[in-house]
């Protein structure tokens, strides 16, 4: 990860925290259409010199780094890149030609692979990368030329228009051989390239319709018995089903979606063979009809992951009502039939907005009816287009990434789960550890979530609020050097799966001497006074007292912490304080012992005894309880016997807790805490929640 994208990663982060309330919900889809189309977006720089090659290459692509790290400060996760435009590829394919918009001419090698380029620093920065193909678009204006690639596999299947809106040609879905042709195109992409999605937009039969210009697929293919209507949104309908099983069988985890012209229909009779009524007061192109788009179908069937509507207008339009249609296609279409679906299975509800049309305080409103509408738990924005959402628009709003992430994206998000598709369980991330400025941890999962957070927030809590939400990691380590104290910040872990299921999280809380006290604690009593011990916790303990011998953590019946330690002073403090419930010893200096009067011993021995020739001030402590000494502990009827042997030393680094290496089981029942001690490590149990101080046995 470079340094400078997770400083904008830590610096949203400290925006977060210090400034802004929480008003993003965690799970909320976040994404801008980068168009290539033109250069609309992305690339400005031509790689047009092969003897100033490297130097293009290069700007080019620091420009796609610049476009990342803007979308990653506006708190988005992820960036639809145009990779086929007009039957043409941002990446190397056998079936297409490079696209002129890196070059200046078509077929021309840029020299890199953009596609695997985008992959890997969109990573890097925590962003989902998805492919945004054109299905059947060839040239938006003439004819192709006969010589390329594209006419030589497809000149059979190629329609010509000139209907007054759309002058160019497209791949006739009427072929099956065409509609196979688009499957093998888009499939090569997902095969080769670690995408994380693939979305299609609103070009399948042209703008201003269809005529004759499909007269032979029509002769060759259409059924005696079906309107020409119904054959053509068929064609559509066989293309969408076909890609969608064909991701399932090779990678499931790739998000499928669409974005179509935001009016399905204005028929209220097509309406009705679906059972639906259409939203009031909407009037305008009826995709239903012209471009052969049956996208209420493609949700009825479950053929997408997610539907993003390109809803182009504003919430006062009259006639196209963001607000209006905003709830239809939320509430009518994806939560109704999703309903449907076998098994768990739905469709969600994003929505393309136009941002180059409009100003922030527009953007907000209709973000507003996304979260509000949305009835699936998983709202989403698509931003159209990325230049005009981090630079400027037509209307001379500028920067709106810096105002949205101030008013609505006011914390990072995560991807909407696919939570109905079948995933493998992910172990917790272990080996949680911080060298200098990095923390690691170790886990096959090829990507995590990643939480920091004050100490005094318990984890569980920490984990729901997307306020504490670094965002997305690719990678099993993270330079924390820019959060705010992130020497003395717990950390939480989770494996994110390809599917964006979170698993079980790791815990780091890294424990510092109380000399360093950043926060004014009294004593270590305050300074653990609100925690609650959640998950797999890993405690750093680093000491620098002399007479400072170690303590080790334990949640107590009251969901707190209790501490054993061996200072004077602070024993003394724990006793005293009556939030703290404890079993140990007070020290009052380093050569004597107390005894427990509170408490008998079964051996007969001392709590404590000290190796008056080890400066280090080693202690060990041996003490066997039978459930009657546990009577002031509520559940206590509920322990046995069981056995105690603890070694507790002084170090620099990690301090250890030996245990004893056979127990009798103790019976677990609600409100009972359980010490369970086995091979070196301390087990903590309480009802379903297994809580781990790890450590290496001395």
């Amino acid at each position: 990860m470079t340094r400078i994208c997770w400083l904008l990663l830590f610096l949203g982060w400290c925006l977060n925290i210090y400034a802004h309330p929480t008003t993003s919900p965690k799970r909320e889809f976040r994404a801008t259409m980068l168009v290539t189309h033109y250069g609309i977006d992305w690339p400005q720089t031509f790689i047009n010199n092969p003897d100033d090659a490297p130097r293009l290459r290069a700007k080019q692509q620091q420009e796609l780094m610049d476009i990342m790290d803007a979308l990653v400060e506006g708190n988005m996760h992820a960036i639809c890149i145009h990779v086929r435009p007009t039957a043409d590829a941002l990446y190397q394919s056998r079936f297409e030609p490079w696209s002129k918009n890196l070059t200046g001419t078509r077929g021309l090698d840029p020299g890199y692979d953009p596609l695997a380029f985008a992959v890997e620093q969109g990573h890097k920065r925590g962003l989902e990368v998805h492919a945004w193909f054109n299905p059947y678009r060839i040239t938006t204006k003439g004819e192709i030329d006969t010589t390329d690639m594209v006419y030589r596999n497809c000149h059979d299947w190629i329609l010509k228009y000139d209907n007054g809106i759309f002058f160019g040609t497209i791949i006739d879905p009427g072929f099956p051989q065409a509609r196979k042709y688009v499957l093998d195109v888009i499939m090569e992409a997902i095969n080769n390239y670690d995408v994380d999605g693939i979305i299609m937009d609103d070009y399948f039969y042209p703008y201003g319709g269809t005529t004759t210009e499909d007269s032979i697929s029509q002769t060759l293919y259409k059924p005696a018995g079906i309107t020409l209507g119904d054959w053509r949104r068929d064609n559509v309908n066989k293309t969408m089903q076909m890609l969608y099983d064909s991701i399932q069988e090779v990678k499931p985890w790739v998000r499928f979606g669409m974005a179509p012209f935001g009016i399905w229909t204005t028929s209220d009779s097509v309406a009705a063979l679906y059972g639906i009524t259409l939203p009031q007061g909407i009037v305008g192109m009826d995709d239903y009809e012209e471009q052969a788009c049956n996208t209420v179908e493609w949700v009825k069937q479950g053929y997408v992951d997610y539907i993003a509507p390109q809803l182009y207008w504003p919430t006062d339009s009259p006639g196209q009502d963001y607000d209006v249609l905003c709830q239809w296609w939320a509430q009518d279409v994806c939560k109704h039939f999703s309903d449907l679906l076998p098994g768990n299975q739905r469709v969600d509800f994003f929505v393309s907005q136009a941002c180059y049309r409009y100003n922030t305080e527009e953007m907000v409103l209709q973000i507003d009816d996304n979260r509000t509408f949305d009835q699936l738990g998983n709202p989403g924005s698509l931003m159209y287009n990325t230049h005009t959402y981090i630079d400027d628009n037509e209307l001379g709003t500028k920067y709106m990434h810096r105002e949205i992430v101030q008013q609505r994206f006011t914390s990072r998000s995560l991807p909407p789960a696919m939570n109905w598709k079948s995933a493998p369980a992910l172990p917790a991330p272990t080996d949680l550890s911080i060298h200098g400025t990095t923390l690691t941890w170790s886990s096959s999962a090829d990507r995590f979530t990643v939480y920091a957070y004050p100490l005094s927030i318990p984890d569980s809590t920490a984990i729901a609020d997307p306020t504490y939400l670094l965002g997305i990691c690719y990678d099993t380590c993270l330079n924390v050097a820019h959060i705010p104290h992130f020497d003395s910040c717990a950390y939480a872990i989770c494996a994110f799966d390809r599917y964006a299921n979170e698993h079980t999280p790791a815990i780091y809380r890294d424990i510092h001497p109380i000399d360093c006290n950043p926060y004014g604690y009294e004593s270590i009593a305050d300074m653990f006074s609100d925690w609650t011990q959640d998950y797999n916790t890993h405690y750093h303990v680093e000491l620098d007292w002399q007479d400072y011998a170690t303590y080790m953590a334990m949640e107590n019946p009251a969901q707190q912490i209790a501490l054993i330690t061996f200072d004077p002073g602070l024993m003394y403090s724990l006793m005293h304080t009556p939030k703290w419930q404890w079993l140990g010893a007070y020290v009052d200096s380093v050569t004597h012992a107390d005894v427990l009067s509170n408490y008998e011993y079964a051996d007969g021995k001392k709590v404590v005894e000290l190796d008056k020739d080890d400066r280090n001030w080693r202690f060990a402590m041996s003490a066997f309880w039978t459930h009657s000494k546990f009577k002031d502990w509520p559940g206590s009827a509920n322990f046995s016997y069981a056995g105690l042997y603890s070694y507790f030393k002084k170090s620099w680094g990690w301090t250890w807790c030996k245990g004893f290496s056979s127990l009798d089981t103790l019976t677990q029942t609600p409100n009972s805490t359980q010490i369970i001690l086995n091979q070196g490590h301390i087990l903590i149990r309480r009802q379903s929640r297994t809580y781990t101080l790890l450590g290496n046995p001395l």
